[in-house]
């Protein structure tokens, strides 16, 4: 017989920063490197941030029409009040970040790499993890219209009082990841994905169909 892992949820120290120096007029750009720097209502409008690394830095009430991260690293950093229609993130790295009290359209950080990171009291339309690694995350009272993990490797994953509309896991492979905390409210994919996860008793009824599909089993009253 296997013996069965115990999960490992992940468990996050708040995120605490040294003495940050104001940005002042100073607007970040694509392959640039900033390091202990507070960036304050700021406005990027077609925000290119390609390729950029940002140590120990804050972002407050970063606002645009849309924004590039692709291939840009940011590690202890921290993002409040982000409010972008559009972020198109490829091949970034979260690490040791806090996104706070934020709304985001379309967040796209597939091929990403995300470690150690809150995601907190945040809206957003689609959120895409697509063939994105995540180690290590916590999703705490955030909405999604759709969650996407297509592809996405999750290690030590939680979920705290969210809630998305579909949940988008085709061929993802979870390890430790509490899907405990994230109410359904619609459709999910690919039920074999789930393999790794942990859910409650009520989720598991209300997702009879969902797996009598996979096991290719009718329900029928």
């Amino acid at each position: 017989m296997v013996a069965r892992r115990t999960p490992r949820f992940p468990v996050l120290e708040p995120l605490t920063l040294p003495h940050l120096e104001p940005a002042g007029e100073l607007v970040p750009g694509a392959r640039e490197d900033h390091d202990g720097i507070a960036f304050s209502e700021l406005d990027l409008g077609e925000g290119n941030l390609d390729g950029a690394n940002f140590t120990e830095c804050s972002f407050r009430g970063l606002t645009g029409d849309a924004l590039s991260l692709r291939g840009s690293r940011f590690t202890e950093t921290q993002f409040q009040g982000l409010n972008i229609p559009t972020i198109r993130g490829a091949r970034v790295l979260l690490r040791d970040v806090e996104l706070i009290g934020s709304r985001v359209g379309a967040l796209d950080l597939h091929d990403g790499e995300v470690r150690s990171t809150l995601f907190a009291e945040s809206k957003f339309g689609w959120a895409g993890f697509r063939a994105a690694r995540l180690t290590r995350v916590i999703f705490r009272g955030c909405v999604f219209t759709e969650l996407d993990l297509t592809g996405a490797t999750l290690e030590g994953v939680s979920f705290e009082d969210c809630r998305t509309e579909t949940l988008q896991v085709n061929a993802a492979s979870l390890s430790s990841v509490d899907l405990r905390g994230l109410t359904i409210l619609g459709t999910i994919s690919d039920a074999k994905a789930l393999r790794g996860a942990t859910i409650s008793s009520t989720q598991a009824a209300s997702l009879t169909r969902v797996f009598a599909q996979h096991l290719g089993i009718a329900v029928d009253d």
